[in-house]
């Protein structure tokens, strides 16, 4: 069973690996992933939210 939750972090990590690909410069999703959550203070309110759900 999804919740609301899972959906979200379900659609970022298929977001990240889509931009890996497209990079093509040797970027892997796994380093993506942690720039993305080291740089971007949104997903602290992304975080927040799913977890009210």
């Amino acid at each position: 069973m999804y919740t609301i939750r899972n959906k979200v972090l379900f659609e970022y990590l298929e977001v990240v690996t889509v931009v890996a690909e497209i990079t093509e410069a040797g970027a892997e999703s796994e380093d993506l992933n942690m720039q993305v959550i080291e740089n971007d203070k949104r997903l602290a309110a992304l975080k927040a939210y799913a977890m009210t759900a």
